[in-house]
């Protein structure tokens, strides 16, 4: 049944739940429309799910011992940048994201120069 169908068949009482029940709750008739709307629109090319909940970032707990632990975010400067995760992030870039006014960005780039001096050891 298209969802656009689903109000007036409750009006006229001829809507019915998946057990075959009469509808009687207008609040159930509407979960009905717009789980009827949901179907409809997952076929539509124009429907996608956000590329938040697709592309989900990997952090991993890094234990220091005695001196305590930190989170690694791999790959979020690149993100708050909008570098590619292939491309170098480059010493400039860095200087301007350590002057940032996000206080995340700032945070992200002393992490990735800590990450680096680490890594030259």
């Amino acid at each position: 049944m298209p969802w656009n169908q689903v109000m007036p068949k409750f009006q006229a009482g001829k809507l019915r739940s998946s057990s075959g029940q009469r509808v009687t709750n207008p609040k159930q008739a509407v979960a009905i429309e717009y789980s009827e709307k949901g179907e409809a629109e997952k076929g539509k090319s124009e429907y996608q799910p956000s590329r938040r909940a697709a592309v989900k970032m990997k952090t991993k707990k890094v234990d220091l011992g005695s001196k305590g632990s930190y989170t690694s975010h791999p790959g979020r400067l690149h993100e708050e940048l909008g570098i590619p995760l292939g491309e170098k992030v480059g010493e400039e870039r860095e200087r301007k994201a350590l002057k940032s006014s996000n206080p995340q960005t700032r945070r992200d780039a002393r992490s990735a120069l800590g990450y680096a001096a680490m890594n030259k050891r």
